[in-house]
């Protein structure tokens, strides 16, 4: 039988991270074996707040609103608006598709079956951008809507000033574009110079300091794989370059641990004996670029590394967590050479006993059963901090303000 997700009471927030954990479970490259994710999510809400890697393109966080400001219209309340929202989104997905839009449509082969809506891919990021401005999940937010209504007719029009989300205050940002006529009938991806504008202005407002604040500042199209690489990251401001910098090392000297895990279980069974010569390949690529990750100018800044992630409290870091990835990094600085990090018996029993910490019985490295369902591979992708994701959003909101 197929496992099933009930969501209980969980936050906005959790319930991303929970969707984003299983899409990891879906794609074996990116998945988090060792136990890192709450310093990789760290660091990628400081670099894209406000994104995820459930989310496609830009123009969800205006699909999203438009939806639920026609459905608050018609005065829509608790008892029926999951219902009605989800009939919006799935008309969006249909007019989306009859429109010729393929790329990053969500739901596109689920159609109306889809358990993933939009607006909860997008709910978060709402809420951080100021789109949506209530703190609330998008279920309290449903629940509220029937006191909201109530107040609207029993308390005058709120002022200007008063607080966003305060009784009788609008629930979204006064100034998000009008849909344009017909929506969603032939709606597409393309953002108008208006929208684009617009999330420009919410990025700028809500996310400064960040590096999707400074390609939207810039209006900058990323080109590059990876955020370190592209040519708009060569000059940043002091604090911004800094957080960059750790982000990188932190990616760069973890994907070797990533790379050694993957070894570790293709040495577990005969039948992998070929996956043993390419991970031993890539290990050696991975070591050639370790004299380059030695020189970082934060690789001796451990204590400010761990105090950039802990600013970040919607993702508290466990001490074993910290303990295991200051040992590796310290294994990788000090290795005279390669074999002493590949084949050294620390080096394999410090991976070997963090999967069992993670994974108790379900641990594969030299276990049999459990290898059989590995595909070959398991998080040996690099971390990027979603800029495949942040990329393709940061160049729908650009490509209009530079045309």
């Amino acid at each position: 039988m197929a496992s099933t997700f009930t969501w209980l009471d969980f936050s906005e927030g959790e319930r991303r991270q929970a969707m984003e954990v299983i899409d990891q479970f879906r794609d074996e490259d990116t998945r988090d074996e060792l136990g890192i994710g709450t310093v990789r999510d760290s660091l990628a809400d400081q670099l894209f707040p406000g994104t995820s890697t459930i989310q496609t393109r830009a123009r969800y966080f205006l699909f999203i609103p438009w939806v639920y400001l026609e459905l608050e219209r018609r005065k829509i309340g608790y008892a029926h608006i999951a219902k009605e929202a989800r009939k919006a989104e799935t008309v969006l997905i249909d007019k989306l598709l009859a429109a010729g839009a393929d790329l990053g449509v969500i739901g596109a082969r689920s159609r109306g079956k889809l358990q993933r809506l939009p607006s909860t891919a997008y709910w978060a990021g709402l809420r951080k951008w100021g789109i949506l401005q209530l703190a609330r999940s998008k279920d309290e937010y449903h629940r509220w809507l029937d006191l909201y209504y109530d107040q609207l007719h029993r308390v005058p029009a709120a002022d200007e000033s008063d607080d966003a989300g305060s009784i009788g205050s609008a629930n979204w940002h006064q100034h998000i574009p009008s849909p344009p006529e017909g929506f969603p009938d032939g709606t597409t991806f393309d953002l108008s110079v208006e929208e684009a504008d617009y999330l420009a202005d919410r990025i700028r407002q809500k996310t400064a300091g960040s590096l999707l604040a400074h390609y939207i500042s810039h209006e900058i199209i990323p080109e590059a794989p990876l955020p370190w690489l592209d040519e708009a990251c060569q000059t940043l401001p002091e604090q911004l370059q800094t957080l960059v910098d750790h982000a990188r090392h932190f990616s760069e000297v973890m994907h070797g641990a990533a790379l050694l895990y993957n070894l570790l279980l293709a040495e577990s069974h005969p039948q992998f004996a070929d996956l043993c010569v390419e991970y031993r390949d890539r290990l050696t690529e991975w070591w050639a670029e370790v004299p380059m990750i030695r020189t970082s100018p934060v690789v001796n800044k451990r204590d400010a590394f761990w105090s950039l992630v802990e600013s970040n409290t919607a993702h508290r870091v466990p001490p074993p967590t910290k303990t295991f990835v200051n040992r590796w990094h310290e294994m990788v600085i000090e290795a005279a050479n390669e074999s002493t990090i590949v084949d050294n018996t620390d080096a394999r029993f410090l991976i070997e006993e963090r999967e069992r910490k993670i994974k108790h019985r379900r641990a594969r490295i030299g276990n049999h059963q459990m290898l059989q369902d590995w595909g070959g591979k398991s998080g040996t992708a690099q971390l990027n901090y979603r800029w495949p994701t942040s990329s393709q959003i940061i160049e729908d909101i650009v490509r209009p303000l530079k045309d």
